[in-house]
């Protein structure tokens, strides 16, 4: 009981530590890019503030379909702009049926969605059906459908199946999952809070502090998969769970027995593990973080785990500060060395337009050598691990920007680093330099083709 007690303890610490960093970013719409305009139209970016989700399996008619309800602020009088990759089949604001379009931002960094109808400054409810086809497959008379993801190409997040805002909202969401005329069991891995109402209907509820990037959900009939979980207890003395599951006949200890040795060190060097549980899938190769979840090799298992402090606990609030957590990351892949030089000319890892929305690929390169000359600068202070630990506790579970990472980084070490950052982390490319930059391959994130991830499910 007392075990119990505690557990319930530290998890509403934990939960109250992650309202009290939201104050750094009480209005996430602040995060938001700059509204814009085009062909005689004002656009802007909306705040979620819940998002309810509704996807329905018919395993009869091998279809699955989306039913979203979504409640937001605007902060302008302006054409909302939200994302949604798959067509929609029906829309409906504040009770009045509309269309969308596909828009582009300036400098054709990205795309988004609009609607064809202005709104006032306030709150609104949109609703949207779509159908979900990406990573969906029926066998076995059951489901094997995922939500895989990728940071390093465009709008790769949650609006590859539903509709999503970007990386700079947090927002609570919950997902209702319902299996229709299906015999089979089906098994969720989630790393949201799963309710089962009926066999075949769940409720899943995800933390307000999720963001388009942060939502881990996997289905598949039972006996797709080989599956274990142990009890694990973490620096601060919560019991959590550690699942893994791989293909049938697959070892699944390795996986176990490394995450543990791989948990006792992160919690180390950067305190405790602030996720409710961890959810390990053993694929062939590549990886992908989520929060306190992952889809990744063997090789990959230590680099995705840490990301779990760096990608999806300091939250990157756009494409022009996600390459801190892969250059932290790949830091630690390289055993953390430390170097007297920079290693490289330039790089403009985050110098892309303020509406890019992946990763450089350079983070995994000369953003981890960055780090290592970041490493030598703090010598006298820890090094650079004990400043990652202070800025991870301040910035716990709250989307932030390279600005942010110097300004901590000044604050912490009373060094001028502005310049350093000016020449080798902003500079801008020149001809030709975008896409040869980029061209390299990470061993934990390789590109994956669409079949992979469709042999995956």
């Amino acid at each position: 009981m007392k075990t119990v007690l505690l557990s319930m303890i530290m998890a509403l610490s934990l939960n109250l530590q992650a309202r009290d960093n939201s104050h750094l970013n009480a209005e996430d719409i602040n995060n938001a890019p700059k509204s814009f305009e085009r062909d005689g139209k004002k656009f802007d970016f909306v705040d979620f503030k819940l998002a309810q989700y509704h996807v329905k399996y018919d395993v009869a008619k091998q279809t699955a379909t989306a039913e979203s309800e979504i409640e937001f602020e605007a902060r302008s009088e302006a054409f909302p702009i939200f994302d949604l990759v798959p067509s929609a089949t029906e829309i409906e604001l504040d009770g009045e049926k509309v269309s969308s379009f596909i828009v582009r931002s300036p400098e054709n960094a990205t795309s988004y969605i609009s609607i064809n109808k202005q709104v006032a400054s306030g709150r609104h409810v949109l609703k949207i059906k779509n159908n979900i086809s990406n990573n969906l497959r029926f066998q076995a008379g059951g489901v094997l459908s995922s939500f895989w993801m990728s940071d390093l190409n465009d709008r790769q997040y949650l609006e590859q199946y539903l509709p999503a805002n970007l990386e700079f909202d947090r927002h609570k969401s919950i997902l209702t999952v319902e299996f229709i005329n299906s015999n089979v069991e089906q098994r969720i891995f989630t790393n949201g809070q799963v309710e089962m109402i009926t066999p075949n209907l769940f409720r899943i509820e995800f933390p307000e502090y999720f963001t388009s990037s942060s939502y881990y959900f996997h289905t598949a009939y039972k006996g797709r998969f080989d599956e274990k979980t142990i009890g694990y207890q973490t620096l601060d003395g919560r019991q959590i769970k550690i699942t893994v599951y791989r293909d049938v006949g697959q070892d699944l200890n390795s996986f176990l027995n490394t995450s543990v040795k791989v948990l006792n060190e992160l919690e180390k060097d950067y305190g405790p593990w602030h996720h409710n549980d961890v959810t390990i899938y053993g694929a062939g190769m590549g990886g992908m973080e989520y929060c306190g979840a992952t889809m990744t090799s063997f090789s990959a298992l230590g680099h995705e785990l840490i990301h779990s402090y760096f990608a999806r606990g300091v939250m990157p609030a756009h494409g022009n500060s996600g390459w801190i957590d892969e250059a932290i990351a790949s830091w630690r892949d390289n055993s953390y060395p430390r170097s007297r030089s920079v290693g490289f000319s330039a790089s403009s890892m985050a110098a892309h337009s303020n509406y890019r929305r992946f990763t450089d690929r350079d983070a995994y390169t000369k953003g981890a050598k960055f780090m290592a000359f970041l490493d030598s600068q703090l010598a006298d202070q820890g090094g650079l691990k004990a400043f990652l630990k202070v800025y991870k506790d301040k910035w716990l579970f709250t989307p932030m920007f390279t600005e942010n990472f110097i300004q901590d980084l000044e604050a912490h070490s009373q060094m001028e680093f502005e310049k350093l950052f000016k020449d080798y982390v902003y500079a801008k490319p020149g001809s030709g330099w975008e896409k040869s930059q980029e061209s390299g391959e990470n061993p934990h994130h390789p590109r994956l083709s669409a079949k992979f991830y469709y042999d995956l499910l």
